[in-house]
């Protein structure tokens, strides 16, 4: 009897340390900076800052008015599942043309350390789109 109750309450500490894990989520700080015209000696810029609140396996799109949109998301690595930390996340980023048209899928995998920046470029014709992610605190 003594057994089984040992074995319920560690089944319920691990359900509960996992539980906590998948419900832990982070701030991520998201910077684009959109050149246009980077072959010539004027160009145009724009640039978009975001702060989102994302949880595992979530992803959130950035749309700039003329039409671009950048979609980031995350999926958690932990070291220790047990303590319900996140150490850092894998990054899928994603670059989305006017009509909807994938212009560039960032391969493999962009891990990042917990308030370390990573950041992308991706170069289309005249067009120069760079990114910086900062993965930041955990919610």
């Amino acid at each position: 009897m003594c057994h089984l109750l040992h074995y319920r309450m560690l089944l319920f500490f691990s359900v509960l340390f996992l539980s906590q894990s998948a419900l832990a989520g982070i701030r991520l700080k998201i910077e684009v900076a959109h050149k246009k015209g980077i072959n010539k000696s004027l160009f145009l810029e724009s640039e978009l800052h975001s702060m989102e609140e994302l949880y595992n396996n979530e992803s959130v799109s950035l749309k700039f008015e003329h039409g671009i949109t950048i979609i980031v998301g995350v999926e958690f690595v932990e070291k220790n599942p047990t303590v319900a930390v996140v150490d850092f996340v894998k990054l899928h980023v994603k670059i989305i043309g006017n009509l909807g048209e994938l212009l560039h899928d960032f391969p493999g995998d962009i891990l990042v350390n917990i308030g370390e920046t990573k950041k992308l470029e991706h170069t289309i014709k005249d067009q120069m789109i760079e990114i910086s992610i900062t993965p930041m605190t955990q919610l």
